[in-house]
């Protein structure tokens, strides 16, 4: 500020300024705007930074600024002007008005905003009354409409922008508005060139969808590429709505951002400011977008600052920023220049001060700096001159309206005007407008907020009604006189002028010459000076005129030779520092009196004319003549020449027919009478020649088309703007080389046709001349890309076909669509099958496959070619084959020797109607059974049949499929009465299925034994198992000659036999290894494996001679599994042993692990959940290619902890010498059967997925194995509990509290429950389906009985841990010592958090339901797990339950491979059924197997990696704190000697909870040790910190954080880091603490500083 302080007077007698101040230093002043005869008000500015003007929108009480009006009357207007250049003039004023304002026509209406798009060659005006105008930078009107809305809420304190404008081609205008009612908020969609002609809607439009109480529109902003901007609004009262809307549809990006701003009334007394700003030039930057508001009320100024996403640009990461102060009591926030994210600047006026403030985001400070002085001004509106990080410097303008302004910088009293004026101040020096260097006045602190306040509210956006936009047809844009409104700039000077209150005028008469006296106006002030009269622009004044500064101030006017005008000069008195006071004056030079033509002023309108053409100009009445007159030339053409028209009256003819003359011409003449002449007169005349064009502007000609195809194409419209005729067109081809393919067809239409086939893939360019008789011309470029597309199918080209044998069937190629005929089209056939022949007349195909070659997929391989190009399609035809169908089972049949017996087969069925042929196989028994046709003839006539039983097998084909086989059993009988006996033996034996007699000798049995395949590997292994009486011996007499396999199910390998080898024969099982075909089980569904008997066998069970017997036709089935490749077994074989490494090392390296970093237990207990869950998904009943299930399976039996390998002696300890357990193929716990037993327990998978994951079986000791010894083992614990307490009682002696014993059985419960969760309740509802009350073993009754009740007690432990979390204070000692497992790591102060646990067993508990339940439904399996894992994800994402930051990321990983795995398996469900072969369907399979084992290798390794970072830290700390306690506990044993032999009464005070020596509870340290000394202990302490610095690295104890606050205050900092992080014996030191539970605490390192300063601050150090 200015030391010095200059005081003015006006006198009002003379109406001139006195100095008061004897050192006349002068001072800057403002800008000035101003009507002549009333005032001027400003409400709105805007500055566009490229074009550099400045837009001022008010009203006008001024009316003669109104063309063709000189009287002022009432009222008021709205104005728009143009302010640019430097210095700065007035570039156009523009006004809105009515039909006749003087007759109160006007509109009482004002500019309250404007805006400007970012090259500044669009503007946009809105008034209060909702009218919108739109011009260009010239101020040329565009547009006029008006929006129905209510009115903004406005105030002086207020800078609206809720207006924004494309910057492209097409531009758009978007505005924000009221609804009606006030209650909503609206935002519209605007093409600027609207209702053209007549009303019309907006492109699109949104708004608010629930009412507000109130609603007050902040502003709008474009992002960096006008694709998104984004809307502010308060709300109601004290919502702030921040949304982003896409610029093309309107459409909301996602939920708005709801801010509680904190204030009671969002209208009243608040000002804000939205700004966006690219940042991308910056590195590390992100694209930025502030709110900045303030509450004048509560002097609280706030910024909401929006980092914009760099990868999703439609979101906003916001922080908060605050501060209460004094000095915002009366702040007026006018604009925001972002710098950085964390810097920007804030124009802003405090007091009537305009001040720059500072803030710094990462200082968190306020600096505030005084800019300008105070003024009087009112509605001030401010705009920076430069925006962006690029900005050269933070100037900026303020813009307002006052009836005073400051005289001298740091004046205390105002200059005041006569009426209100508009006032431009300025930062820039270079500007001189009334400018003071910055100072820094204060610094404040700025409050940065840890979350943004946030409100809850139903406010958002949403698709609106359009709204209609109505034209403005009875309200003009008009311009304002050039002369009013004005300014006064005196460029050269050290300072502007003040305004003299009035401006005196005086008026001459052109051809008089005149003289006046100024000596009423002469500035009589006491400073040395000199006076001067100079133009306004500072210039000499004109010639004609003269001023003489002596005593009588006389100027004088002489007889110009053109004088005729208003002449703005400036009376001054310079002093001689170089300041100066004026006072302007204004000279009309009038021709009143003087001859001369009625017209305004002398210069005559321009006259244009077309070349051929013939303008005149009618020379208008003479005034004043005395005498005759005559017009005469000063400068003129020979196109022009004076004439008479058809009235008789002069006038001036212009013409001529050479082009030649085109050009401009002034023309200048006067009227000379008898006593004078009058001023000269001017006319520019424009010869022109305008070329003709097309109506629609360039109608950018561009055409594609291809050879031989003709386009007819009508030029647009043309005309010639001078009406020239003919106009001639001529079309040539620029490109050299080429032959034209456009040819005129008329005036008007061209043809395009190519036909030659060497502009294929070419260009043409065209010049289109249109030429007028003058020789003007326009040229219009045509493009003309030529293509050659080739040959295609209409639609998708030929289907694939499914066919069956036998069956005939005509197929119709497509349409051809292409640019050649058909006579020129080839269809040529690269592969066709031998049953498929082509008829090119019709393009149709003849397929017939009959025979057995014809089965399978064959590929039709064609080619369309024309002359140029091919095009390549390809279809398959699968030829299938059903096999006959037996319609019903062949009987047993019984004949009497000599009795001839006929049978008729059951009916053959052949869906191909093909024929059938049978045969019979009865050898040696062919005498007695022949076969005729389906007629079968039974006849015995030798004795030695009788009591025989014949196994007659029958053989029916279609001559083409493997022929199939039927079994039926032929007895012989001596006569009638043996018959009846054999068909009651026959009945028993149907009720018991046990045994069926040889005759009627009941000491004679017949056993029927029976086959099971046992197992199917995916390394082609085959287990069959011989199932009955004497299955031992039977087995022993397989070869391979004795069965035979077949691939059933799928239909080309429908009953395809496979080669197969027994290996070995193991009592009851044989062992066999199969190859299958290729792509065996390559679909979604397993193929399966049928194994028959191809001749029966039989072994005496016992003495009595009881036969077994295994029949010929004997039969089994199973699923066959994805078969691995030999590098895949190999790799699952090496995995399976590297995984039963870490079984056998898995409890003893967990004992050790736990003894020297038990912390890191617990996050290996996380791991292995972390990872269960994934890889139980391999339970979905889905087949899975390749490894990945073999791998997952045994990755699954490795979490579960089955390493007590209880298959080798529990399970059969338990359920007998049968029930082993099978320990070959990919580790599963599958049970084998008896091998023995007559009628053995059907144990099996429920199927053949969950099987082969580890629950072969369905009974709940089998599934469970290791988990089940885990469990009894736990109970005997918990039994053994009260024995260990009466112990305790009686034998003081023994270390262990009581009350340790109970918190170490708890939870030890909750971390089984924890870890073994999902076998519990995956076997417990297994074994529902299989509830038996006898099942002849032991095992087999208590699993029937443990069952129910395990699911019933985990039902029951759920629900008694969730009242346990939510009755009981979870930071107590008690509860953390007891229960603290199932809190562990959970953010506890989380409502939801502290149950997280509990929720993971309910989601295993649906698991488990969805697998075990919907089995037979993979896909719904699949689907419903992937909506449980999307809700877990947003769950954690929201509540984040994990106390560590890095657990809950981990945790939402885990679950995003989850849910990968999921989408992929749905993927390979899907995706293979649209697989047209089965290659097709195996190469997808096999690629999404590899996808799903990568999904889960991934995923370990993650948690893996994350594991050993925890093993290493805590390991890392246990290695200083034992290095640390070493010393300190030697140094303090020396002291403690020493003190007890100089002292023999104290020792150092010991920790209040450990002693230091022994290292154990407080409680059992003797009392002589707990004597203080104070002297020693002081000592001691100071050695001890010495002692800790040295025993931890440098880097540990660098900086004064808390843990080493603690080290240096209390040696025993080690033990109790260790105390509290192992959780051992651990209790909180304080009931509100919980040391598993530290807030704010994200990394492994932060809790250990955490839990060192909480020993800090308690009793703990002394």
């Amino acid at each position: 500020m200015s030391t010095h302080q200059q005081h003015w007077q006006v006198q009002q007698t003379q109406s001139l300024l006195v100095c008061v101040d004897q050192n006349c230093v002068m001072g800057s002043t403002p800008f000035f705007i101003q009507a002549a005869l009333d005032e001027l008000y400003v409400y709105a500015i805007d500055y566009n930074v490229v074009s550099e003007y400045l837009i001022i929108g008010g009203v006008s009480k001024d009316f003669t600024m109104m063309q063709g009006i000189d009287t002022d009357v009432t009222g008021y207007y709205p104005m728009i002007m143009k302010v640019a250049g430097t210095p700065k003039e007035i570039k156009w004023t523009k006004y809105m008005n009515g039909q006749d304002p003087l007759q109160n026509g006007y509109i009482s209406d004002r500019v309250e905003e404007l805006a400007t798009d970012r090259d500044g060659n669009t503007i946009i005006a809105r008034t209060k009354l909702g009218n919108y105008f739109v011009m260009n930078s010239n101020g040329a009107l565009l547009n006029k409409f008006s929006i129905v809305s209510s009115e903004y809420f406005y105030s002086e304190y207020m800078s609206l922008k809720n207006m924004l404008i494309t910057n492209d081609n097409f531009k758009y205008i978007y505005v924000q508005t009221l609804a009606i009612n006030s209650v909503r908020l609206e935002i519209s969609k605007i093409d600027i060139n609207v209702n053209q002609g007549g009303a019309a809607d907006t492109v699109c439009m949104t708004q608010t969808t629930d009412v507000a109480s109130n609603t007050y529109p902040q502003g709008l902003q474009f992002n960096f590429n006008q694709v998104i901007f984004w809307s502010a609004a308060l709300m109601d009262s004290s919502l702030l709505l921040i949304t982003g809307i896409k610029s093309s549809d309107c459409s909301v990006l996602s939920e708005p951002y709801r801010f509680n701003v904190a204030i009671t009334d969002v209208g009243a007394g608040k000002s804000s400011v939205l700004r966006y700003q690219d940042l991308s030039s910056l590195s590390n930057q992100k694209n930025m977008l502030v709110f900045a508001l303030m509450n004048k009320d509560a002097t609280l100024l706030s910024f909401h600052v929006g980092l914009e996403d760099k990868i999703d640009n439609s979101k906003m990461t916001f922080q908060c920023f605050q501060q209460t102060h004094s000095s915002f009591a009366d702040i007026v926030l006018l604009d925001i220049q972002i710098r950085s994210n964390n810097l920007l600047y804030v124009a802003a006026e405090v007091y009537k001060y305009y001040f720059l403030l500072e803030i710094n985001f990462i200082d968190k400070t306020i600096i505030t700096k005084t800019t300008l002085d105070d003024t009087n001004s009112r509605f001030l509106k401010g705009c920076f001159l430069q925006y962006g990080p690029q900005a050269a410097h933070n100037y900026y303008y303020i813009v307002g309206h006052s009836v005073s302004y400051r005289m001298r910088k740091g004046a205390g009293v105002f200059t005041n005007l006569q009426k209100n004026v508009i006032q431009i101040y300025s930062t820039d020096l270079s500007d001189n407008m009334q400018t003071v260097s910055p100072e820094t006045v204060n610094t404040i602190d700025l409050v940065m907020l840890d979350q943004c306040l946030t409100i809850s509210s139903n406010k958002m956006f949403a698709a609106g009604s359009w709204k209609t936009i109505a034209p403005l047809p009875n309200v003009q844009f008009l311009n304002a006189k050039t002369e009013n409104p004005f300014n006064y700039i005196i460029p050269d000077a050290p300072q502007p002028f003040s305004l003299p209150v009035p401006t005196p005028t005086y008026e001459f008469q052109n051809c008089l010459e005149t003289t006046i006296q100024l000596i009423s106006l002469k500035i009589n002030t006491s400073c040395s000076g000199s006076h001067i009269m100079q133009s306004i622009s500072g210039g000499q004044i004109p010639t004609f005129m003269s001023f003489f500064n002596s005593t009588n101030f006389n100027f004088i006017k002489k007889i110009p030779d053109s004088a005729l005008g208003t002449y703005d000069l400036v009376y001054k008195k310079v002093y001689n520092d170089g300041s100066f006071d004026a006072i302007p004056i204004t000279m009309v030079v009038k021709d009143d009196g003087c001859v001369k033509l009625d017209v305004i002023g002398s210069n005559l309108p321009d006259m244009i004319v077309p070349v051929g053409t013939i303008g005149q100009y009618d020379i208008p009445a003479v005034l004043n003549a005395q005498g005759g007159y005559s017009f005469q030339t000063t400068s003129g053409t020979s196109i022009i020449s004076q004439n008479t028209n058809a009235g008789g009256k002069a006038c001036y003819l212009i013409q001529t027919n050479n082009p030649n003359d085109i050009g401009e011409y002034t023309f200048t003449f006067y009227i000379l009478d008898a006593v004078s002449q009058s001023a000269e007169y001017r006319m520019r005349i424009s010869i022109v020649n305008n070329p003709p064009e097309f109506t629609i502007g360039d109608p950018h000609m561009s055409f594609t088309v291809s050879l031989n195809q003709q386009v007819v194409y009508t030029l647009p419209s043309y005309v010639d703007p001078d009406g020239h005729q003919p106009i001639k067109l001529k079309l040539i081809l620029v490109t050299a080389g080429q032959s034209s393919c456009i040819d005129f067809l008329d005036g008007q239409t061209i043809s395009i046709l190519c036909t030659d086939s060497n502009l294929s893939g070419k260009s043409q360019d065209y010049l289109l001349t249109m030429k007028d008789p003058y020789g003007a011309s326009t040229d219009y470029h045509i493009i003309l890309a030529i293509s050659s597309d080739p040959p295609i199918f209409l639609g998708r080209g030929p289907s694939n076909l499914n066919m069956q044998i036998n069956e005939k069937r005509e197929v119709f190629l497509p349409p051809i669509v292409s640019a050649f005929s058909d006579s020129q089209l080839q269809i040529i056939h690269d592969l066709v099958p031998l049953f498929v022949n082509f008829d090119k007349s019709t393009k149709s195909y003849s397929i017939y496959p009959f025979k057995k070659s014809h089965l399978g997929i064959f590929s039709v391989k064609l080619r369309l070619k024309d002359p140029l190009k091919e095009s390549q399609y390809s279809f398959t035809i699968k030829v299938t084959n059903k096999s006959p169908v037996l319609t019903s089972l062949i009987k047993d049949q019984s004949i009497i020797l000599g009795v001839l017996k006929t049978y008729t087969l059951p009916t053959i069925y052949d869906p191909e109607e093909m024929e059938i042929s049978i045969k019979i196989d009865t050898n040696p028994f062919s005498d007695v059974v022949n076969i005729q046709g389906n007629m079968v003839t039974l006849f015995a006539s030798k004795e030695s049949q009788i009591d025989q039983v014949i196994q007659v097998t029958v053989y029916y084909t279609d001559t083409i499929a493997t022929p199939k086989l039927a079994f039926f059993t032929v007895y012989i009988y001596e006569d009638l009465e043996s018959l009846n006996a054999g068909m009651l033996q026959l009945q028993n034996e149907n009720k018991n299925n046990t045994s069926k007699p040889l005759n009627t000798d009941d000491k004679k049995k017949l056993y029927r034994v029976s086959l099971k395949i046992t197992k199917v590997t995916r390394m082609g292994g085959l287990t069959l198992k011989v199932v009955g009486q004497s299955a031992n011996a039977i087995a022993r007499q397989m070869n391979n000659q004795s069965l035979g396999m077949w691939v059933m199910e799928n239909e080309l390998l429908r009953e395809q036999p496979v080669s197969f080898e027994i290996d070995t024969i193991k009592d009851n099982l044989i062992y066999c290894s199969v190859q299958y075909p290729e792509y065996t089980s390559s679909s979604n569904e397993p193929d399966k494996i049928q194994l028959v008997m191809t001749k029966s066998m039989s072994a005496i069970t016992s003495l009595s001679g009881n036969v077994a017997l295994l029949k010929i036709g004997t039969s089994a089935q199973a699923s066959i599994p994805t078969q691995m490749s030999a590098k895949e077994q190999e790799i699952t074989l090496k995995f399976q042993q590297a995984l039963k490494v870490v079984e056998i090392v898995a409890i003893p390296g967990g004992v050790v692990l736990n003894f020297l970093l038990s912390v890191a237990i617990q996050y290996l207990w996380g791991l292995l959940n972390d990872l269960s869950f994934l890889t139980t998904l391999t339970l979905i009943s889905i087949s899975v290619p390749g490894m990945a299930q073999t791998i997952q399976a045994s990755m699954l039996n490795c979490i579960y902890l089955d390493v007590l390998q209880t298959d080798q002696w529990f399970i059969p300890w338990m359920f007998g010498k049968s029930a082993s357990i099978s320990t070959e193929g990919t580790g599963s716990r599958r049970l084998q059967e008896s091998e023995e037993s007559e009628d053995e327990e059907d144990d099996e998978p429920l199927n053949e997925y969950i099987g082969a994951n580890g629950f072969g079986s369905k009974n709940l000791i089998k599934n469970l194995q290791s988990t089940f010894l885990y469990l009894v083992l736990l109970l005997i614990i918990t039994i053994t509990v009260p024995i260990i307490l009466v112990l305790h009682r009686c034998f003081q002696k023994l270390q262990t509290p009581d009350r340790l014993i109970p918190d170490y059985v708890c939870n030890s419960y909750i971390r089984f429950l924890t870890q073994q969760y999902s076998p519990l309740i995956f076997s417990a509802l297994i074994n529902l389906y299989d509830m038996k009350i006898d099942s002849r073993t032991f095992g087999g009754d208590m699993s029937s009985v443990l069952s129910p009740a395990i699911f019933f007690c985990l039902f029951c432990a759920i629900i008694y841990l969730t009242k346990l979390v939510k009755n009981n204070n979870l930071q107590s000692p008690q509860f953390v010592k007891r229960y603290g497992n199932i809190v562990e790591g959970l953010r506890i102060e989380s409502p939801l958090g502290r149950y997280w646990n509990i929720i993971t067993f309910a989601r295993w508990t649906v698991v488990a339901l969805v697998i075990i339940c919907m089995r037979d439904y993979g896909n719904m399996q699949v689907i419903t797990l992937a909506l449980f894992s999307i809700a877990v994800q947003i769950t954690i994402i929201f509540v984040k339950p994990m106390e560590n930051n890095t657990e809950n990321l981990m945790s939402i990983t885990n679950e995003v491979f989850v849910s990968f795995y999921l989408y992929t398996l749905l993927a390979m469900t899907g995706g293979s059924d649209f697989m047209p072969s089965l290659q097709e369907q195996h190469g997808y399979r096999e690629m999404s197997g590899i996808i799903l084992i990568s999904v889960v290798f991934v995923s370990v390794f993650i948690n893996v990696v994350k594991l050993i970072g925890v093993f290493y830290v805590a390991l890392k700390l246990r290695v200083i704190r034992f290095i640390a306690k070493k010393r300190i506990t030697s140094t303090k044993v020396q002291k403690y000697s020493l003190n007890n032999q100089t002292q023999n009464t104290n020792t150092n005070t010991p920790d209040l909870q450990h002693d230091i020596f022994n290292d154990k509870p407080l409680s059992s340290t003797p009392k002589q040790y707990l004597q203080p000394n104070n002297l020693n202990q002081q000592i001691t302490i100071q050695q001890n910190s010495q002692i800790f610095l040295k025993a931890i690295p440098s880097n540990h104890h660098t900086s004064k954080s808390s843990t080493q606050f603690m080290i240096e205050h209390d040696s025993t900092l080690a033990y109790h880091i260790d105390d509290q992080f192992e959780v051992r014996d651990a209790a909180p030191q304080t009931i509100h603490e919980n040391p598993y539970n530290k807030q704010k605490v994200s990394t492994l390192k932060s809790q250990i500083a955490y839990i060192a300063s909480k020993h800090a601050q308690s009793s703990l150090i002394q």
